[in-house]
Formats: C-alpha cells, structure tokens, sequence
C-alpha cells in the first residue's frame, strides 16, 4: 500500500503554486519531447501502474476511468499552440526541498532501540506560493523508496474557511482517506489485521472514532458492533477530552505500524479549529509512538495572530519537543523571484531560451509579484485574451510586452482571474460550481447530486447535460481534483473563493437554503455523518425563533461534546440558543433548553470559563418550573468546578451533603457525631464480608439504572475525595461505606469498582486486615464486567493500594501497566498518572531496582503529567527524581534539593505532597547519615503512613525507620531509640503475620537487630545472613546492599570477626554499585581503605565466606 490518491498529479493541483510538481508533459505521454524543449521527464508513470496492481477492484476501475481521461485531456491538449500547464517543474525551491527531505529522513531513520521518529514541518507563506505544491513534492519519495520493508502512506486533508465552527474537519478527512485506502487493499488479511488492533486496544471507545471517521466503520467490518453508540446526554465531560485523545493517538499508533512512514499533510490550517491545534499536538507528541510519523501543516502567514492560538501552540511545541522527543522543521516560504519567474514562463512554453522570455517575465513579475498560482493564471489569462500567441508561421511564441503592461494595469487578484475564465462558461455550469463551492473545501458527488437535484431544479436550473459532464469539465479546466472515492475538492481555495462569488447572490442566504436542503432530503444516517456540514450550512441563515433548527444544533452540540470538540460545542450552544429567542420558548421547548444550556454549563467549565457557565446554570437552576432531577446534571457540573476546578474542597463537600439532602439521601447524622458514625459504617461494612458467600452476592448484582441513584453515587464518590485531599478521614470512611451501602441496594455504576477497592484500602491503613482488604479489592476487580468505565481506578486502588499488602509486588507491576492504559482509554487522567507513576517508579523503586533504569523512565512519566495537566503528579515525580539523582551522585548533598526539586520549591499542604516530600528526604538520610535519619523519626513518627496511607511505599519508609533506631540504639543504647525501634518490629511482625510476602527480609533483619541489641550473637548473626540472603534472592538491591553494610557493622564493633566486616563491606560496595548508588558507594570505600590500614587484608582472603 504506497499510492494514496488513486489519480496522478498531473492535473494542475489544488495547491496554489502549479509550478511545484515535476509531472511528465503531455508531449511525453505521447512518445517524447521534441529536441531542445525544457521538459523534466520522471519514472513517476511506470511506477504508479506497479503500485495500482494491489487494489481492490473498485479502485482499479476508478484508476482506469481516470487514466482515460487524463489520456482525453493530454490529446486534446496536444498542439504547440497550448501553454504546458503541467510541465512546471519544481523551480526555486532547491533549499525548502532539502529541508523536507531531511525531516523525512529522519522520520525514517531508526534508532538503536528500533523506533522511528516523529517529524512536525511547518509551512507557511501567502497565499498562492505553492505551500502544499512544496509539501507533496516527498510523495514519490515516500511510495517508491525500495529500503524500507513497508509502504509509506502520505495523505491531504483540508480546513475549510467556511467552516470554522466544525470540530477537526481537516484532521477528519486526511483519517477518512486513509480508511478509503484501507479498504482498497487486496491483502484481506491486513485491513482485518489493522481492524482488530484497533479495536484491541480501544474496545468500545472506537465509536468515538467512527462518529468523527465515519469511513472507519468500513475498515472495521465484522471488528465492530454497529449497534454500539455513545449516550451523549450522560457523556463525562471531564474525562472526554482525554478520552478522544486517547483514541486518536492509538489510531495514529496503529496506522503508522503498517505503513511506515505515515504521512500527513493538513492544508489551511489557519482556519483550523481549537480542538483541531490541540489534536495536532495529541499526535506529535506521543512519546509511546515508536513508529514514523510526519505530519505537514500548511498555512498562511500573513491570515494569522502572533497571539493567537495557534502561533502559541507552534511556540508551546518547540518547547517540549524535546522532552516529547519530535523534531520540528519550519519552512518560510517566499515569492519567486524574476528569474524564477522567467523559468516557469520558459517551461510553459516549451522554450529554453532564458533571453527571449526575459521581458515577458519582467512585466508578469510585476503583475505578479512572483506569486506562482497568480503567475499561472495570469499566463492563462494572457493566452485566452490573445496577449500571447503561437505564430504557425514563425513557429514560436509572439506577444508584445506593452500591449500586456497596458491591458492589464487594473489586474490586481488571482479571484478576479478565475472568475473570467468561469464566466465564460455556461450559466448552468457557473451555478453548478456555486453550489459545489458552498458544499466546503471539498464535497462529496451524492452530495453535490442531492442538492442540484432538490434545489436547482426548483430554482429552474434544468438542462440535458449531466452533473458528471459538468465535474468532468470542472476537471479539464484544473478547477477540481479527486480526493477519494466519489468526492473531489477545490485545487486551490482562491479557486473555491472565485466560484462562490460567481452571482450577486447573497451567498449566505444561498448556503442556508443549501443546508435546509440537505437537512430535509438526507436519512438519518447520512444526516448523522454529515451533521456538522449541514448545520454550519443552516447557520448561516439570519432565521431566528426556529425549533427544528435550534434542535439540529443541539444534536451537533452533543456530538461535537462527544468527541471533545468543546469550542464548537460551546458555539453550537449559542447558536440554538439565539435560535429560541421567542416569548414562549420556555413553555414550547422546554426540554430543548434544559438540554442546550445543561451542555453550555458542562462545556464551559471544560473551557475555563466560569463565569459562562454559571450564568448557563443560572438560567435552569433559579426557575421553579424543573425538578431536581432536571437540574441535578448542572449542579453536578458545578460542584466538580469547585471540586476539581477550583479545588475548593470544603466547599465541595458543603455543597456536596447539600445536593445529597435535596435528593433526600442523608449521608452523615451530623458534624458532631462522625466519628461514632465512621467507626459504626466501618464494623458495618466488615461485617457485611464476614457473611459468607460476599463474592457470589456481588457477582448477582446487576447495573445500576435509576438515575436518582446513580447521582447519589456519583454524590457521595466526589465528597469521598473533597475529604481525603483534606484529610477528613472520618467523612472518607463514612463516604466509602455509602458507596458499599447504595451499591448493595440498588446495584452496580462506574463508581462501585473504586468504592469497593477503597474500603480494601482503609482495611490496610486502619485495621491492618489484608484478607479482608483483598477480598473487596477481588470483589471490586470482578464488579468491572458490570460496569467498566473506570477499570483503570478500580485496578488502581487493588494493585497499589490493597493487593501488595498481600500479594509479591513482582505480581502487580505489569497489573499497574494495564491500568494505566485503561484509565487513558475512559479519560481518567488523574488515575492514569497514579497508574503510570506507580508502574515506572513507586514499585521499582521499592522493590530494589537500578536507579539509573528508573531515572531513564522518570522524564516519560513527567512529560506525560506535563501534558495531561496533572500538576498533583508532577510535583510527586520532581521530588523523587531529585531523589535518586542525588542517591546516585557522588557530590550531592543528604537534602533534597537539585536542578528537579528542592524543598523550598513547594509550601503546599496537599497531604500526598507534603508526604512524598517527607519519604524523599527521610531516603537520602537512610543511606547517607543513619543519626540524622533517626533523630528524625524519633521526631515525626509514622508521619508518612499517615500522610499516605496505604500506599506500599510506607512498608520501605517504616522499614528504613527501624534500621536508622535499630542503629542508634545499638551504638547509643539510648531508650528514645530503643523503644521506636520495637514498635516497629511489633509492626512488621503484625504484617508478617498477616500474610504480607513483601516484608519477609525486612522482618528478618529487624529481629536480627533486636537480637544484637540483646547480646544474642549468634542468633543476630544467623538471622543477618537469612535477610541479607533473601533480600539478594528476591532482587532488592538496595536491601541487599544496606544489609550488609550493617550487618558489617555489627561486626565490627559486636565480635572479633573484622575480616568479614571487611567482606560484607565489599559487598556492600558491588550492591550498591548495581543498585546505582555512588555516593554511597564512593562513602563505603573510603570507609574500606580505613579498614584495611589497620589490618592484613585482601579480597581473595574472604572469597570462601561468599
């Protein structure tokens, strides 16, 4: 699969500036040039019949059709008198080539981990200098490139000026030609290989994609349910935009594993929508992307703000590049300059002699300017005016340059041009190219059809003459192109431009009656597909005080919500809004307005603009005449602004019992009395898993469907997080045993799996019961069959938060990995970066794994908080990247302070901040200064448990406690350290009697430091080597190596034995240089070439202790 668009580029193209193709002439096509002419010739020919010979039968005969009639147009053409249009080769663009040539290869390049690169090239320039032309002239490059063992893929799509307000019309085309060209394969095998990967990974969320893509459906087949739909009116706003982010970039991942590389050239992008600049960067930017990827955008330079949103997207991408690991290129494209000028004036004329056409070149120049489109034009303009001639007789090209400086002072502009040369055509013909330019950028046949069929023949507009004669004539005039299966779009927009304007027609008049055309003559599925076409179309009528309107743009309002085309909804919003302005709009449409402002409050908030969505909610909430339950969808808009907007948490929570009370659910008793209610829900909700059979309960319970009870839910999860992030544990216990409770009651939604692992959760933090906590972390993980839509939450709280108290952490590692995907998949960011930071650093770290392999994976987890604005999870990787830079810097200090992080930069008081910060500092002292390290829990205790409880972390920070006291109270034996020590041994032998396998070595140790602090040798002796043994087993090498520098210790000042304190320092040194380690490791040598200062020493003395 190499060809994108099944016809040649030797039609003049849609690009402004013809002269940018290196296309064989017609002269050519027909047995060669003639001797001495200025014509290129290329191999293009012979090499698109070989790729053709792979598509469907379908594309074939559309490639024959085509063939014939460019072989029609090139007889036609072919007499000297014809000015060679198609001859124009790639003329002074020398340096802009090159520049394309080397991002491409680039993009192709591996590098050593075998991934391919991801290239952004940015053309800009003024209208008509050949843009596009430029972009596309790396297509043959892409297709016939022989060292690559796949096929490339380049493809177009265009914004439209005209249609501004649809969300990711540009992007949505070049995706739908790709499909096209899927579909179009011979190789069955593969188009159901590339279905069933993207289904693979997105499962369900697909529909997202073919609601946008609606040509994907047919790649999809038999992969896909066609009965699956999005239920717009309860979409989650707040998740959406990360979900179609996601589903975007898995499309793009897929795409570009078959077709390497994959490129896309989007033209106009200065008409580009809002959402459309954010999916840019969604693509460019993916980082788990390893295969080509080159997007060009094209746009005009001069049409758009340096402050506007797209200037400072281009300024915020060349900032992450490299963090995001893409390249950028930018292209500042120029006029040509007179000698180019004379060039492309020689190859239209088949002349190769520069001196002849000099003075013609230096008056178009000036008429011009050098743009290449205007040139073109101008030339043809100049020949069908008879300004330029061909004398038979003389045999050669005549004009005189004063005649032309003379006629044509008043030609200022390429539209005035084309309108000439369109009005010489048939009336009929000029009024069919109107409604194809009001159809957009590029239009659709049956489209085009429908209309002239419902609307013109109304208008009168009859005649014998076909619309496919009148497409084909559009074509032989270079004002169309094919862009797919039975579509075409405008080669230029100046072309489209020029048609519009054809009559003095109001032509937003002619484009609403358009639009009511189509929406009274299209089925309901192609309405759906072409949705967002027909209501720009309708909006552009001035008819106010309009139902059906006002609901077609509420139906667009919810679908451009649904794929997270948020500033399109919003203006979808006012438009059928300002479509009900009359007097008994709230008696008539009722509902419509519950549903247009209900969206306008949602989108608004997703927009940041608070202001505009109270004043939506405003609107619904103050009058009498809705229920709660109308309401309820706006208010729960406006508690998660305050919840997770404005992170006001008490005020959530106020606001929170407040709507529950008005939905007549009482969640707490009162203020005063929550404690008792906490510790009364607690015994309850335990109680409840004490009965037997909890798991075969749970799995009857069936969803949950009364919307009453589904807000409660949602209710009671929002207030559950309000108080944990300010620490109203007792609220959170009431919280999540409600959650239990109305789940038990009335069934399964999306927040049980959360709530049931939560309860698993504070079975850890407060009763230390791991069998209870991981039978509702097993319960929670088997709801997600009945409600799956926040898998990665539920998975979450079970493999981090409940099942490593009771589970090896090798055994939750890759779980945390599928969460992370789970939770993009469904938009929860938040959860994601728990997922992702918890499979890249908490474990690893945890577990003992080479700092340097963590460090590696710390800036992907940062780029990716960076980029789903999660600002809670960046702060947490800073601190513990600064973390293990210093563990692993032979000059840093035991303070947590770097060019990451350091302490001063955060004086917040989110609790999970202020204790990650805690357990980075008490770290670098665990393994820098052991009196500091237990002074300092002497002074704060089990802060960080508190802080952040349950997290697996706490078992490393309590464990690294008990060594510090353990080490003080030996060299002290002083009581403040003695007896913190024992209450944490008493711990960990609570924990290891409860089952937990993640301690075992820990544990070990702690008795073998007890026993030492006792004088019980032999016994501390036995048990350091059991622990040390288990900690090397088991892949902690930063236990293995603190192990045994303390147990080298004991040695050394415990017993006689001073050449294996010496051994055990040793190996001391190689665990901590594998673990990374090397301040630590340059402190332990230094302490070694003491020791053997005062001994006979060498290392081959001990190798029979190993």
């Amino acid at each position: 699969m190499t060809e994108v668009q099944p016809f040649s580029t030797h039609h003049l193209h849609a690009d402004s500036s013809n002269n940018v193709f290196s296309v064989q002439t017609s002269l050519e096509s027909l047995g060669g040039a003639p001797s001495g002419s200025a014509i290129s010739t290329s191999g293009s020919s012979s090499t698109l019949l070989r790729k053709n010979e792979r598509r469907s039968e379908e594309f074939k005969l559309v490639e024959r059709t085509s063939a014939m009639d460019r072989t029609k147009n090139r007889l036609k053409d072919f007499t000297i008198n014809k000015l060679n249009i198609d001859s124009i080769g790639l003329i002074g663009r020398q340096k802009e080539v090159s520049i394309l040539k080397d991002a491409l290869q680039r993009t192709t390049t591996r590098n050593q981990n075998g991934s391919g690169a991801r290239e952004l090239v940015v053309i800009g320039g003024y209208s008509g200098v050949g843009k596009t032309s430029l972009a596309k002239a790396i297509k043959e490059e892409i297709m016939v490139n022989k060292e690559r063992t796949t096929d490339g893929m380049f493809v177009v799509g265009k914004f439209d000026q005209n249609k501004a307000d649809e969300p990711y019309s540009g992007i949505a085309k070049a995706f739908g030609e790709i499909c096209e060209r899927i579909q179009a394969l011979d190789d069955r095998n593969l188009v159901s290989e590339i279905a069933k990967s993207i289904v693979d990974n997105l499962g369900d969320d697909v529909v997202l994609l073919v609601h946008l893509i609606p040509e994907l459906e047919g790649v999809l087949m038999d992969h896909f349910n066609p009965t699956l739909d999005v239920d717009f009116d309860i979409f989650n706003i707040q998740n959406g935009l990360e979900q179609w982010k996601f589903a975007l970039r898995i499309l793009t991942r897929v795409l570009c594993s078959h077709f390497a590389p994959l490129v896309l050239l989007i033209d106009d992008f200065q008409w580009a929508d809002a959402s459309s600049i954010d999916a840019l960067d969604y693509m460019i930017s993916d980082v788990d992307n390893p295969n080509p990827l080159m997007i060009q955008i094209c746009y005009r330079s001069n049409e758009v703000d340096d402050d506007g949103v797209f200037k400072r997207k281009l300024k915020s991408l060349e900032e992450k590049k490299k963090k995001f690991q893409f390249s950028m290129a930018h292209i500042d494209l120029e006029c040509c300059n007179e000698d180019d000028v004379n060039e492309i004036i020689m190859n239209m004329m088949s002349m190769n002699d520069a001196d002849a056409t000099s003075t013609l070149a230096k008056v178009c120049f000036k008429r011009t300017l050098g743009n290449p489109y205007f040139l073109i034009q101008f030339m043809m303009m100049l020949k069908e005016e008879g300004l330029i001639s061909f004398n038979l007789g003389l045999v050669k090209w005549v004009w005189k340059e004063k005649e032309i400086e003379n006629a044509t002072m008043s030609t200022t502009n390429v539209v005035a041009l084309l309108q000439n040369r369109m009005r010489k055509l048939k009336g009929h013909v000029q009024r069919f190219m109107q409604y194809a330019a009001c159809l957009g950028a590029s239009f659709r046949v049956a489209t085009l059809r429908l209309v002239w069929e419902k609307h013109a023949i109304l208008a009168s507009e009859t005649t014998d003459e076909s619309v496919d004669q009148w497409l084909s004539l559009m074509q032989s005039e270079h004002l169309i192109e094919p862009s797919g299966l039975n579509s075409f779009r405008w080669v230029h927009d100046k072309v489209q431009e020029a048609a519009l304007s054809l009559s003095s027609e109001r032509i937003d008049e002619l484009k609403f009656e358009i639009g009511t055309t189509l929406f009274q003559s299209l089925n309901e599925k192609e309405l759906e597909e072409q949705l967002f076409d027909v209501v720009d179309l309708v909006n552009k009528g001035e008819e106010s005080g309009s139902p059906k309107f006002a609901h077609l743009n509420h139906r667009a309002a919810k679908k451009a919500r649904g794929i997270s085309g948020l500033y399109s909804a919003a203006k979808y919003v006012e438009r059928g809004l300002w479509q009900l302005q009359d007097d008994h709009r709230w008696t008539a449409n009722r509902e419509m307005l519950l549903g247009l402002y209900t969206i306008g409050v949602e989108v608004e908030i997703a927009l940041g603009n608070g202001e505009k969505a109270e004043e939506y909610g405003k609107a619904i909430v103050t009058r009498d005449d809705f229920s709660i339950m109308e309401k309820l969808p706006i208010k729960i808009a406006l508690l998660g602004k305050i919840c997770f907007v404005d992170m006001e948490f008490d005020r959530a929570i106020d606001s929170g019992l407040k709507l529950l009370k008005d939905l007549g659910y009482s969640m707490i008793w009162s203020k005063r009395t929550l404690p008792i209610q906490a510790i009364h829900c607690l015994m309850g909700t335990m109680k409840l898993a004490k009965k037997p059979g909890l798991k075969a309960r749970c799995e009857g319970l069936g969803p949950m469907t009364d919307p009453k009870h589904k807000a409660l839910l949602n209710l009671v999860a929002a207030i559950c997080y309000a108080a944990y992030m300010v620490e109203r544990t007792f609220l959170n216990v009431v919280g999540v045993s409600k959650m239990i409770e109305l789940t038990m009651t009335y069934g399964v939604d999306e927040n049980t799996g959360p709530g049931f692992t939560a309860f698993g959760m504070l079975m850890v933090a407060v009763r230390q019961d791991f069998d209870m906590a991981k039978e509702f972390a097993e319960v929670g993980l088997g709801l997600r069959k009945v409600a799956p839509l926040r898998d990665g939450a539920t998975m979450f709280n079970s493999y981090f938060l409940t099942l490593p108290w009771k589970l090896p952490l090798v055994a939750c590692v890759e779980k945390l990995n599928r969460a992370y995907t789970l939770a993009m998949r469904s938009g929860d960011s938040p959860y994601a970066m728990w997922s992702l930071m918890g499979y890249l650093v908490w474990l690893p770290y945890s577990m003992g794994k080479g700092l340097q392999s963590i460090i590696k994976e710390t800036p992907k987890a940062l780029a990716q908080a960076e980029e789903l604005r999660q600002v809670e999870h960046e702060w947490i990787l800073k601190m513990l990247h600064q973390m293990m830079l210093n563990l692993t810097s032979t000059s840093a200090t035991n303070e947590l302070q770097g060019d990451v992080f350091s302490t001063r930069d955060y004086s917040g008081k989110n609790p999970i901040l202020v204790g990650t910060m805690h357990f980075a500092e008490g770290e670098l002292l665990t393994f820098s200064d052991l009196r500091a390290a237990a002074d300092r829990a002497v002074k704060h205790g089990d802060k960080f448990s508190k802080l952040c409880p349950a997290v697996p972390m706490v078992m490393l920070e309590t464990f690294h406690r008990g060594v510090a006291l353990y080490a003080m109270a030996r060299r002290t034996k002083k009581r403040k350290y003695k007896s913190k020590a024992s209450k944490i041994r008493k711990t960990f032998e609570k924990w290891f009697g409860a089952g937990n396998p993640n301690i075992v070595h820990c544990f070990k140790f702690l008795n073998a430091e007890h026993a030492a602090l006792g004088k019980k040798k032999q016994e501390a002796q036995k048990l350091y080597v059991e622990s040390i043994t288990l900690a090397a087993r088991t892949g902690h090498l930063h236990h293995a190596a603190l192990l045994n520098e303390r147990y080298a210790d004991f040695l050394t000042h415990d017993t006689d034995l001073k050449d294996e304190a010496a051994y055990r320092i040793e190996k001391a040194i190689e665990y901590y240089r594998e673990w990374g380690a090397m301040g630590k490791v340059q402190m332990l040598e230094k302490q070694l070439e003491d020791e053997i200062e005062k001994m006979t020493y060498t290392p081959s003395n001990f190798a029979f202790n190993s």
